[in-house]
């Protein structure tokens, strides 16, 4: 990527971006116009240099069996067959579709087939409007399957699924690099993946060795052997096991894996105990400025807020006060005596009111509840019964979002 960028004169290619947004952003600085003869030439180039990074059969697919000049690496791969085969004029009973799309198959399968994919689709199925995005992070795919379906982080349906979801990891994890301890040929690509230099470990003993200091997130480090060990996207490694806990815990959503579910192979000797960390604060220099903006804000409400609850408290006792100061005479004066009497009978009001709300309701409960001559409720009575279910669901799923919003700010 950097002999790309770097014949256009006037351009400071940003590593740490990824290499599509680079390349709209020297889009618009040369004033590509997208169709053009001339974008098609350097975008063919740009997918080129790219594919040599990478060995993802899915980019594969779009850049040297089908090019496709406009293909986007980071979109969902199937929408991105959907317009190649648009822009190729295909039609789904068309015999070049068909031979397309068994390849395109093959190809998908190759890199995202995983437990994950089918634990995905599992919810794919069940769910109905929720699209999973292989090209995203597991974690963050799950953390807005949750959000789709309403799911509280201390609901069965929550601890239910990161049950599963932590059976795929540990599933993919085995298949990649072995489950067994002795797995040479496994140990060894862990090393390769690693960065471990020079001559490949003739030992396990001695592949757990070289890769001892190798600190690294777990959700990292499948999620950049699943992209095909991108060049331009190097794994992240931190020196202390400090620096591990720190960013693992404050990633959103969290990248913790559990170490209980570690039994044995490399997935065991890679993860680090780093649960000591999950309170500790952001150092200042890991801290980024939005971050630290966005603590600044939250430390504000909270001190409006803690204003707020001392303001009314004084106001409290300030009528405690008035209502209990007694006349000179020793007895309660008239003015204070009827202030007393109108507060007492607001309140008698107020519970008379909730007494009859739950007979009303009550009653309405009977009503439904109550069977026909031959012993099964009516469908009248039915319907009402799904149609108040419904909106009791409703009205809980709203109040899980605002928890999860307040929680958030």
């Amino acid at each position: 990527m950097n002999n790309f960028f770097a014949q256009f004169r006037g351009f400071d290619y940003d590593r740490t971006n990824a290499p599509e947004q680079e390349f709209e952003r020297l889009r618009v600085l040369q004033q590509w116009n997208e169709g053009t003869k001339t974008y098609r030439t350097h975008r063919c180039v740009f997918l080129a240099a790219l594919l040599a990074q990478t060995m993802s059969p899915v980019h594969r697919f779009f850049i040297e069996t089908y090019p496709f000049a406009c293909y986007n690496p980071i979109a969902h791969p199937k929408h991105e067959f959907s317009r190649l085969a648009e822009s190729r004029k295909w039609k789904a009973t068309n015999r070049p579709y068909r031979k397309a799309e068994v390849e395109f198959n093959k190809a998908y399968q190759k890199e995202f087939g995983s437990r994950m994919l089918d634990f995905f689709e599992e919810y794919e199925e069940e769910f109905e409007g929720f699209e999973y995005n292989p090209r995203s992070s597991p974690e963050v795919e799950l953390d807005r399957l949750a959000e789709f379906n309403g799911w509280g982080y201390r609901s069965m349906e929550w601890r239910e699924a990161l049950d599963s979801f932590h059976d795929a990891i540990r599933f993919d994890f085995n298949e990649t690099f072995g489950c067994d301890d002795d797995d040479i040929d496994g140990w060894r690509f862990l090393c390769k993946v690693l960065g471990v230099r020079g001559a490949a470990p003739e030992t396990a003993e001695a592949c757990r060795k070289a890769v001892i200091d190798k600190h690294c997130n777990i959700y990292d480090l499948l999620k950049y052997v699943r992209d095909g060990c991108p060049k331009h996207e190097p794994l992240q490694f931190f020196k202390t096991i400090m620096d591990l806990g720190i960013y693992s815990y404050q990633s959103v959503p969290k990248k913790v894996y559990p170490a209980r579910e570690a039994e044995k192979g490399a997935l065991k000797f890679v993860l680090r105990r780093i649960g000591e960390y999950e309170k500790l604060k952001k150092p200042i220099a890991l801290a980024s400025q939005e971050t630290g903006g966005n603590q600044a804000e939250t430390e504000q409400k909270d001190n409006e807020a803690k204003k707020g609850k001392k303001r009314k408290r004084r106001r409290g006792k300030g009528k405690a006060e008035k209502l209990a100061d007694p006349a000179p005479d020793g007895e309660a004066s008239q003015e204070t005596g009827e202030k007393q009497a109108e507060i007492e009978q607001k309140d008698n009001e107020t519970k008379k009111g909730k007494k009859r709300k739950r007979k009303r309701r009550k009653g309405k409960a009977e009503k439904l509840a109550d069977p026909t001559p031959d012993g099964e409720p009516s469908q009248e009575t039915g319907e009402k019964q799904a149609e108040i279910e419904q909106k009791d669901n409703e009205t809980k799923k709203g109040k899980k979002r605002k928890r999860r919003r307040r929680r958030r700010e």
